[in-house]
Parts: structure tokens; sequence; C-alpha cells
């Protein structure tokens, strides 16, 4: 009896040899035989079909296919040459030498075998699908993308080249034609999962009501489509409707249960509404979520957990969406200065903006050419008049292709690559894949490490990665002396910030104040801070209003903890030299565990706030640390969640040693490394030299110490 597959391939292959379609009934029964070697009825098809005088070409051909079918590829691939010698022009022997071929990984061979059999038989389709898949395969989107563009010449009644072609156009960053593409695959093969790579897309260009159409359609075709209840996850929680998406993610799971992304995006919508059931959850699939099953987004899973070995993995599983695809030589370098080229979506007034200002001010223009990338249109005109006159160029690349991007960086012969997004919102990954310069460094926007050989350096310093860590990076590490964040010494801060009454404070309270987003207190600190609450009744606690549902839900929180949930205060989000100004009213900031305030952190201390925090083990949670320390506060880097519970108790009874802390803080600020503007440039300039001198003389990458860097800068003019 034959084999339920074989009998289903050889039916179709009769068909289209009734049907008078000759080359694909070859095609077909070609590829029964490379299954199932034995099979007689389609060996003598092949023959038939092959002509007179090929009868022992296609024997080669069988030969071939019981050699594949031991696994002896090599082998097979010399009786297809056999058959090839016989009849050179036979395009069938050419496209089985490239399955073999792309069988073996041997991607080079695969597809000069496959060019072979178009110039042969240019109007056949399966060759150009084959060819597409192999160029897919090794990265070449804009040759994919060709080649399934053929396809839907040949067959413009098939939507999967055209599905295809939508896929590789938007990942090229053509999203006008992709939307095209992808719709024409929709109206052609109205399927529910056409429909939702549609929305996707066009939730990916903005154009929401668009995109909840084509999801709505798709849902209507398969209420079970986990992947259209992922993208409708998406498309409410950026919309901030979290409860909505928290139920799509569920239903995403609930059909899928390995989709471990819509897990940890569901775990982001809980944290988001402080609803920490997530943390309760999050514990059983610590193991196994952004690691096993589908990749997810690594940011989503920082605040679940302090963990650099899993974060590691977390971010290695996420990067292989975009092969990496650098070239293996870059042309020589013409003499100059260092061209560095910054890439953001963040030309705004964003936390990102905030920091660098004063470095790409203070600049050395004799040593380097500075050039940023806006992934972001500029609407904020403003601030791109700003960095416009602060650096070489601007260039605002939202609407260009990845290709036209890359292209521009080669052609201004970038030295520096310098990514400022990572793995956040707005970043275009396959920028760095693809290879924008022969140098490329993490730094700033994505607190761990990246994941992937795209990036040869993360920007950190001997606290946020102490010596040992290593192993939890991929990316060689500069260490710079001090800490690693950038800060802007003229930020203006309000002179007026209102009395205690107008933020809602009492008068004669000891103001505990996070301005973190809610999503990073979990339950292991706000314990802490209710037990320090309960325990000196005077205090209040002062946080940032996250989202709608964040606010009561703590203040619940705080009641079940024995404490009146008035004494928590809500502080409305505002201007960042008011926001600045407002720290005035608290006596002392306290960090969140697992992500640590970050420009949150160096905002408080700037306004002359003390900052208390406790160190942890990834990235995210030592950032506090590093810029405690630098601000001159080492004493308040607690060693334990004991210590941390101690010392902030000791400062909440005693008032003038909270006062000496704050007095002893804007006494430094002016002094401090971590306001040292000038100095944090110089030392960061140190150590782009260095990095880039490596590469160019010796063709390496190395971690690079403080100390090499505080020596290198000391040469600065």
């Amino acid at each position: 009896m034959r084999d339920q597959g074989t009998e289903i391939t050889l039916r179709d292959a009769r068909k289209l040899e009734a049907a008078g379609r000759l080359s694909d009934a070859r095609d077909a029964y070609g590829e029964v035989l490379l299954r199932f070697p034995g099979n007689k009825a389609a060996r003598l098809a092949l023959i038939r079909l092959s002509g007179d005088g090929k009868a022992i070409a296609v024997e080669a051909i069988v030969k071939a296919s019981r050699l594949v079918a031991g696994n002896r590829h090599r082998d097979a691939l010399i009786a297809c040459h056999e058959a090839l010698t016989l009849h050179p022009g036979d395009r069938l022997g050419w496209s089985i030498a490239s399955l073999i071929s792309y069988r073996m990984g041997e991607m080079d061979l695969a597809r000069r075998f496959v060019t072979q059999a178009i110039e042969i038989e240019p109007e056949h389709y399966d060759s150009w699908k084959h060819l597409a898949a192999i160029l897919r395969k090794t990265g070449e989107i804009e040759g994919a993308a060709a080649a399934y563009e053929q396809m839907t010449r040949l067959r413009p009644d098939r939507h999967e080249g055209f599905l295809f072609m939508g896929h590789m156009k938007w990942a090229a960053g053509r999203m006008d034609e992709a939307a095209e593409a992808l719709g024409k695959a929709a109206e052609i093969g109205k399927t529910s999962n056409l429909y939702n790579d549609f929305g996707t897309l066009a939730l990916a260009m903005g154009d929401r009501a668009k995109a909840r159409d084509a999801y709505d359609r798709a849902l209507d075709l398969d209420p079970a489509n986990s992947s259209t209840h992922h993208n409708l996850g998406n498309l409410h929680s950026t919309s901030g409707l979290f409860p909505e998406a928290l139920h799509h993610y569920r239903q995403a799971f609930r059909f899928s249960p390995d989709d471990m992304a819509a897990r940890s995006l569901a775990f982001m919508c809980k944290t988001k509404m402080a609803d920490w059931s997530a943390h309760a959850e999050f514990p059983a699939l610590a193991h196994r979520i952004g690691i096993e099953g589908s990749a997810a987004m690594p940011w989503c899973l920082l605040c679940m957990e302090d963990d650099a070995a899993r974060a590691l993995k977390r971010s290695e599983t996420y990067g292989r969406k975009w092969p990496v695809n650098r070239p293996a030589a870059w042309p020589a370098r013409r003499p100059g200065p260092i061209r560095l080229g910054y890439v953001s979506a963040d030309i705004s007034r964003h936390a990102t903006m905030f920091l660098l200002g004063g470095v790409l001010d203070h600049h050395d223009r004799d040593r380097f050419e500075v050039h940023m990338f806006a992934l972001n249109p500029l609407a904020d005109t403003e601030t791109a008049s700003w960095v416009k006159a602060a650096v070489h160029g601007l260039h605002e690349v939202s609407s260009r292709t990845d290709a036209e991007v890359v292209a521009l960086a080669r052609h201004l012969q970038l030295d520096i690559a310098i990514d400022l997004k990572g793995y956040t919102g707005g970043s275009r990954v396959n920028l760095f894949s693809q290879g924008l310069a022969p140098l490329q460094i993490n730094y700033l926007g994505y607190p761990g490490s990246l994941g992937t050989g795209a990036w040869d350096y993360i920007i950190a310093d001997d606290t946020v990665i102490p010596r040992g860590a290593e192993a939890f990076y991929a990316e060689k590490i500069i260490r710079l002396p001090g800490s690693y964040q950038p800060n802007d010494n003229r930020r203006p801060i309000d002179g007026d910030a209102g009395t205690r009454a107008d933020h809602g404070l009492p008068d004669g309270a000891v103001v505990l104040c996070c301005f973190n987003d809610p999503y990073k207190i979990t339950p292991r600190e706000y314990d802490i801070w209710m037990r320090l609450m309960r325990e000196h009744p005077e205090t209040v606690l002062w946080l940032i209003e996250g989202t709608s549902w964040a606010a009561p839900a703590l203040r619940q929180e705080a009641q079940a903890r024995g404490v009146q949930p008035d004494r928590v205060v809500f502080a409305p989000r505002m201007s960042n030299a008011a926001h600045l100004a407002r720290h005035r009213h608290a006596d002392l900031f306290l960090d969140t565990f697992n992500v640590n305030a970050h420009t949150t952190a160096s905002d408080a201390l700037w306004a002359g706030l003390p900052v208390l925090t406790r160190p942890g083990q990834q990235f995210a949670a030592r950032v506090g640390a590093s810029l405690v320390r630098a601000a001159g506060l080492a004493d308040l880097v607690a060693g334990s969640d004991k210590d941390y519970y101690e010392k902030a108790k000791a400062l909440i009874a005693n008032r003038a040693e909270r006062e000496a802390v704050r007095k002893r803080l804007q006494a430094g600020l002016a002094t401090s490394r971590l306001y040292a503007t000038e100095a944090y440039t110089r030392d960061y300039e140190a150590a782009l030299m260095i990095a880039h001198d490596l590469r160019v003389t010796e063709n390496r990458f190395r971690h690079i110490a403080a100390e090499e860097i505080a020596g290198k800068a000391l040469v600065h003019p």
C-alpha cells in the first residue's frame, strides 16, 4: 500500500499532466522520487515526460534520490552532475541539484543551480519560489522580494507570491508596497491568516482603524486564530486599553499555549494596571518564557524578575528574528575624524534626548563627525532644530527602507553606529543586523545585552556590569569611569514648585517618593514601603500617575497591608522643568528593585533629592546604584532588602540626617561625576577612540576597562 502522502503527490502530478502542465508535472514526479526513490510509477512517468534519450539522465536523478534518502547528499550531487553532463539543458536536473544543496545548507550552490534552472526555463514558477526561499534564508531581503514579485507575475491568481513579497517589502521598510501586496494576498486568498497579516502591517503603519477591520475579518473566518488575538492585544495595548489587550493575549495563549510572547505581554498589561497576580503567576513560567516557544519582547520581562542569565537568553531568542548579515570586510576608511552615527526614534522631548543633549553639544568636532539618524518623523521642530545644530548631519529616515538607510550609512562611511534603542519601541533592529558600520554599540536605550553579533560593544560601568559578570553579555563591555549614563548639567528646573498642598501633600509629612512608572513596582519593595508607613504614621508615599487602573490598585494594595489608601498620593505628568522642581517637596526617593529608576533617578538627584537604591543582578537592577554612587551618595546603596529597609527607617526617623544627606548631595552636584557633562564626554570619546583603534589596527574587539579610558582621556585637549 502506498504512503498516503505519495498517493496525493502522484495524484497531483497526474492532474498537472492531464492539464497539459508538463513541466510542473515533471517537478511533481521528481518530488515524489526525492521522498520515495523506489516509487516506480513516478520514475516511469518522469521518463515518459522527459522525452527520448533522457532515460539515462532520469535514472541518474533516481540514483540521486536514493542517495538523498540515505543522507548521502554529496554523493547525490555527484549523481545529479552525471545527469546534467548528459543533458545540461534539463531544468529539472538543476532544480533537484539546488534542492539537495539547500538541504545540505550550501546556499551559494543552491542559488547557483536554481539560477541555472531559471535561465533554462524563465517562466517556471517553482524555480522562482525556490530562489526566493534561498534569498530569504540568507537574509537578502530585496532579492527575495524581487523573486516573489516574479511569482506574482507568473501566477497572479495565487496569493502566496503576494504574501511573501509583502513580508519582504515590509522587512525592507517599503511599507506602502508591502501593504499593497498583503492586501492583494488577502483579496485573493480570503483566509483568516491573510487578513491577520494585512492587519498587522496596517497597525505597524499607524492605521488602527484599518488594522481593527482586518483583524475582525480574520476572527470572523477563524475565531480561534491565536495570532490575530495576539495582534488585537497589541492594538489595544498600544492604545492604552489594557483590560481589552489582556483579554486577547489570554485568548492567544489559550489557543496557542506555546505563545510565550503573548504571555509576556499579558504580564506587562497586568503590571501596567498594578495587577500583581502577574507576580504570583510568573515564577512557574520563568524558566520557559521568552526562552522556549516563541520569542518574547525582553523588555516586558525585566520587571518580572532579576535574573541576568535568563535576560541574556531572552535577548538571544528574540534577536534570532533578525539574522545577522554584516559584511565580513569593510572598505579601507578614508582619513579624517571618526564618523559616528547615532540611531534613535526619540528625537523629541524624550528621556534619551534629556540625557544625551550635553554629550552631543560637547563632542570634539576635530576628532568626531557626528550624524543622527532619526527613525521617527521630526514633528517636534524645537528638538529637531537643536539636534541639527549639534551634529554634522541630521537624517530623518522614518520613511526610508532598511536597505536605503544601510546604504546611506555606508555612503557616509560611518566608523561607529550607536544604537540608542535596542529592543525598545520604535527600534529597527534589522539596520544593525545588516550592518550600518564596522563597529556597532548598544548604548542607553535597552538596559541589558541584545544577545546577538549585531552589536560589538555595550556601554556600561563597573557597577551596572561588575567584573566577573561578562558571561551575561553577548557584547564586549566598555566600562566608563563613574557612571555609564550621560547627563546634561544645563537642564533647567522651574523656580516655583508651588506648595505641598498644591501637590496634594500634607505640610508636616515625611514624603517618600517614587516617580518610576508603576509597572516597575513589585510586591517585594511595596511590602517594605508599607511596613515603613505602618511604623511611621507621619509618612506619605508620592507616586507618579500611571494608567487609570494603577492608582486604585496601588491604594487597594496599601489598604491590604494596613495603610490608609489616602496616604498614597499620585502626581500627574507635567513638563520636565516643572517635574524637576516638584522634587523639592519630597524627602527621600525610594527605588524599585528589578528595574531601577534610570532617568527618573538622575532627575531626582539633579533636583537635589537623595535616592535610596538596592542593586540586584541584571543591568536594569543596578542602574540606581551606578547613579547614586556617581552622585557621591554611596552610603545610600543598600546591600540587601533588610539594609534597604533599615536605611530608609533611619532617615525617616531622623530629620537632621535627611537634611544633612540632602545638603551633601546638593553641595556636590557641581563636582560630582554624574553631572560633569564635559568630563563624561571626554571619557566617552576616549572609549570610542580605543574601540575604533582596536578595530582598525588589530581587527578585534575586547573589553575596555575604566582605567584604560581614564588614561586615554587625559591626552584630550
